[in-house]
């Protein structure tokens, strides 16, 4: 077919279903350690190494897209002559989405004869990735961009995102918690369960207390929400340097659904910049996008 899809590198998506795809692109948000910033092109930084400062106790800061870069980005491959469905972080995590809708009213304008779609994906980075997969395959079977766009905008809403949270101190540095209850929960090892609303805003959903039981908890949201109806049978397991405990979680899963096919990965600098260390989140389409 005729066009790409495209994404920025909000997108988690599993490295090993990147092998053989083609007509496939990603923008990098730019991401910084003490004022060093690393663009994702002329200066780049491995999950390794991005996992190990942030362990170290360095902060990182992301940045948007603007629309310059948003802009430029798309016209390289509108000069090629393909259409485009570009599909965002939400919106409500970052103005990238923004930057992207405006570079494409403006280049629609000076290629009216290309195709160019911009979707929010409503969803944080491994639910964008369903999204994003979803429609690669619906591409590579031949279906045409208007139809994918339309398809994949149905399907932003029941892609269900499960994260534990293991570093507290995270959620306290972003303003969701006090800087006592992160120290509180840390000493009990209480560990926060959240998941993405319909609205693409972050919800809390329930506390346990340990990092096992949170493993079971993220299992038992997805062995109740799945859905198989439409053979979106695909689970994303993606983690801030908890490989062990993501393979724990996708044991878990194996042992009661062997037909979910699971793919492990890191969560990548844009979202892991948000989440700390220790983070386990699951993305799968679901019955419900509420967990509540």
């Amino acid at each position: 077919m005729s066009y790409y899809i495209t994404a920025d590198n909000g997108v988690d998506f599993p490295r090993e279903l990147l092998k053989n795809v083609e007509n496939i692109a990603f923008e990098p948000l730019p991401v910084s350690f003490n004022g060093t910033e690393f663009d994702g092109k002329t200066n780049t930084i491995t999950f390794e190494e991005f996992y190990k400062r942030v362990a170290n106790k360095e902060y990182p800061k992301t940045s948007m897209v603007n629309i310059e870069n948003a802009t430029n980005f798309l016209e390289n491959i509108l000069k090629q002559g393909y259409d485009i469905l570009h599909i965002s972080l939400s919106s409500t995590l970052s103005g990238t989405h923004n930057s992207f809708e405006y570079a494409g009213k403006i280049l629609q304008k000076k290629y009216p004869e290309r195709k160019i779609f911009v979707l929010d994906s409503v969803c944080g980075g491994p639910g964008q990735s369903i999204v994003f997969y979803n429609a690669v395959k619906m591409r590579d079977n031949g279906v045409p961009i208007e139809k994918v766009y339309s398809a994949m905008a149905e399907l932003k809403d029941k892609v269900c995102i499960g994260i534990s949270i293991d570093d507290l101190f995270y959620l306290s540095k972003g303003g969701r918690i006090t800087k006592e209850q992160a120290i509180l929960g840390s000493i009990i090892k209480l560990k926060p369960i959240l998941y993405f609303d319909t609205n693409g805003k972050l919800q809390h959903l329930c506390k346990v207390i340990t990092k096992k039981k949170a493993m079971q908890r993220l299992a038992e949201i997805y062995l109740e929400n799945k859905d198989f109806s439409e053979g979106k049978n695909e689970l994303f397991i993606s983690h801030s340097d908890a490989y062990d405990d993501a393979e724990y979680l996708a044991a878990l899963i194996r042992s009661e659904s062997p037909e979910t096919k699971i793919y492990i990965d890191y969560l990548g600098t844009t979202t892991g910049a948000f989440a700390g260390i220790g983070t386990v989140t699951i993305a799968f389409v679901s019955k419900r996008k509420n967990l509540q």
